[in-house]
């Protein structure tokens, strides 16, 4: 199960039933995903195996005294394109009151497992349900074959229901849990793990705690057999089920069949009147009344299915013959299943008739069998017809790689089930945590949709309408990527001109830093919003630096480039001769530092005289005056650090 929070916030005190007396109401949520068609062992799906267990219980409890309000939930079922019908989906399938065994089949017949597990959600709404319950003693009990599919607060729900007032009890059955899972669960609340489903009926009792836990007895029946309207004779019922431990024989004379049995839900054999005959959901000592039964002879029905070998998930049309006027059912089941055993009804019309069954996604074979009720809740099988589904042709065709919001296209072929979609989610996460998702119900089809927000490793599923994954693709999601275009090397302190290309997010930025800096560290910077490209100033010492861009959203380096700031060789250049008392031009090239200027000097004299002189700047160009007495003299580059002379041109005045 998916606990948000850790497991050591929650304490958990759990009194036992003889401290407080017995559960005066209960509510069972059952878990009713698309994870419950898995298997336990060699047995059936889990969802089958719960609706026997429950079954059986509830038609055990019917003979107890102090029976308790019991009410069923269940979470799963959800489907659609969205989150929120994926994994908004419980109900309550039985309203708390005394258990009766009729309602409770009629609740669990028609369960389809589908899509996710919302386990939370199902949790917050059994706390509901049970918190105006004015009993002294009330019971919550989770059947879950794993957890929160939706990313669900569990420990948060659980602590609406533990610490309620008055209390209510915990207890969580798993099917087959891994071992993190289950050790979690075993801190919340008294835990029990199966791997064996035909265990779930014993571990009910332990969980649900009955009031009345003396030995049950067997008690007389009578049933009232009949063959359409005809007593039966001459014949005998086999009766098994949980309650008895070897099969019950009563043998059926003028239309009766009486016997002893402990109370509880039996499936019964009936021979000595032409071909057997099956059933399933008799419910044996839960009155003092005959119980009538009127079953359906004559030829066995009949199927015929089309196609032959229909596509698993979809669905096929079957014909059926010798039906009962009163009408009854076509079950997809496992081959050989008894009548209650099945995975699907779907309703039929008595005489000839045509309908179209469901089928599941899981290729596999199976058995459709024609059920009507021989009375209320009791299941007769009239026939069976073998049945192999195979497996759907599924295709996706998308990108390998797509950066981050940019346009994606999806295409895929598939069955062409309503219901089915595409989904993008991300690695590691449950199939139901989708960030794209597409309706995929025809044979064949494109669509184009943003590429994830969040860069990462994703998955793109085909999603069937009973919520397998029958198909997925790898894909790869990255973020943009800057890119940065400038010198290599640059002098000091002089404007240098940059391209780039990148995201420009809000306060996104370039900077020139240190090498070794942080994101944050940087000598010169502009915001990427002034566009492309940018200038930045260059460092006044030389060495090695960075040019980058920045996401200014959390500081991230999206790229840089290296930067060699470095000093380069002064040059002065001037006119050889100039006219005594005159202003002439000067240009310099190379690194200047501050305080460095140009001079025109006396050939020989010191580097500190001179008749004229300017600082040199950042035009590289300048103007000087000439001498007034001609003759031959020198212009001078000169540091301001020390009056070194860097550079020396002659100069001739006329």
């Amino acid at each position: 199960m998916y606990f948000a929070r850790p497991l050591g916030l929650l304490l958990l005190s759990l009194a036992t039933a003889s401290g407080l007396g017995a559960v005066e109401r209960v509510e069972i949520v059952i878990d009713s995903s698309a994870g419950m068609w898995r298997s336990l062992g060699q047995g059936p799906p889990q969802f089958v195996g719960v609706r026997t267990a429950l079954l059986d219980y509830v038609a055990a409890s019917v003979h107890r005294q102090g029976r308790p309000q019991i009410a069923l939930r269940a979470m799963g079922g959800g489907r659609g394109p969205s989150q929120a019908e994926m994994c908004g989906s419980t109900s309550l399938l039985v309203p708390f009151g005394l258990a009766d065994p009729l309602p409770w089949f009629e609740a669990l017949a028609g369960l389809v497992p589908r899509g996710p597990r919302p386990l939370a959600a199902a949790l917050r709404e059994a706390a509901a349900d049970i918190a105006d319950a004015p009993e002294r003693r009330r019971l919550v009990l989770i059947v879950s074959g794993g957890g929160d599919d939706c990313h669900g607060d569990v420990v948060g729900a659980l602590e609406a229901i533990t610490t309620a007032e008055p209390k209510v009890d915990l207890r969580i059955v798993g099917l087959g849990l891994d071992r993190d899972t289950i050790s979690a669960a075993g801190q919340l609340a008294p835990t029990r793990n199966l791997n064996d489903i035909t265990a779930l009926g014993e571990t009910l009792e332990w969980a649900l705690e009955p009031s009345d836990t003396r030995p049950a007895v067997p008690v007389p029946f009578e049933i009232a057999l009949s063959l359409e309207g005809t007593p039966a004779n001459r014949s005998e019922i086999v009766l098994s089920g949980p309650a008895a431990d070897e099969p019950i024989h009563a043998f059926v004379k003028n239309g009766r069949a009486r016997g002893r049995a402990v109370p509880g839900r039996y499936r019964a054999a009936l021979s000595g009147v032409g071909t057997s005959h099956e059933l399933a959901g008799l419910i044996l000592g839960v009155a003092e009344k005959t119980i009538a039964l009127d079953l359906t002879v004559g030829p066995p029905a009949t199927l015929a299915v089309e196609p032959e070998a229909p596509v698993a998930g979809g669905g096929a049309w079957v014909r059926t013959w010798g039906v009962p006027e009163r009408g009854g059912w076509v079950a997809v089941s496992i081959p050989e299943a008894p009548a209650d055993a099945f995975l699907l009804l779907t309703p039929v019309q008595g005489g000839t008739t045509e309908v179209r069954v469901p089928l599941p996604d899981e290729p596999r074979t199976l058995e459709l069998q024609v059920l009507v009720e021989a009375a209320p809740g009791v299941l007769q099988v009239l026939g069976r017809t073998p049945l192999e589904t195979v497996r759907p042709v599924v295709r996706i065709d998308c990108p390998d790689r797509v950066e981050t919001r940019t346009p994606m296209t999806l295409a895929w072929s598939g069955p062409g089930h309503q219901g089915d979609i595409i989904t993008v989610v991300p690695e590691g996460a449950a199939a139901s945590s989708h960030v794209v998702c597409i309706t995929a119900d025809a044979a064949a089809g494109t669509a184009t949709v943003p590429a994830p927000v969040i860069p990462g490793r994703y998955f793109v599923h085909f999603v069937s309408s009973w919520g397998h994954v029958l198909e997925r693709r790898p894909l790869e999601v990255f973020e943009v990527l800057a890119t940065i275009d400038a010198a290599k090397q640059a002098a000091p302190s002089v404007a240098l001109a940059i391209g780039w290309t990148g995201p420009d997010g809000p306060n996104d930025f370039l900077s020139i830093a240190p090498a070794e800096a942080g994101s944050q560290d940087y000598i010169s910077w502009a915001p990427t919003s002034s566009g492309s490209p940018l200038e930045l100033q260059t460092p006044s010492a030389a060495g090695a630096y960075e040019i980058r861009y920045v996401r200014g959203l959390d500081g991230e380096v999206l790229a840089r480039e290296a930067l060699e700031i470095v000093h380069t060789a002064i040059r002065v250049e001037a006119p050889e001769t100039v006219d005594a008392g005159t202003r002439f031009p000067v240009t310099w090239h190379g690194t200047s530092a501050a305080g460095d200027l140009i001079a025109v000097a006396r050939v020989g004299a010191a580097a500190g005289r001179w008749f004229d002189f300017a600082y040199v700047g950042g035009e590289h160009s300048l103007t000087l005056a000439a001498p007034f007495k001609p003759g031959r003299y020198e212009l001078r580059y000169i540091s301001g650090a020390g009056l070194e002379i860097l550079d020396a041109r002659p100069l001739l005045v006329r």
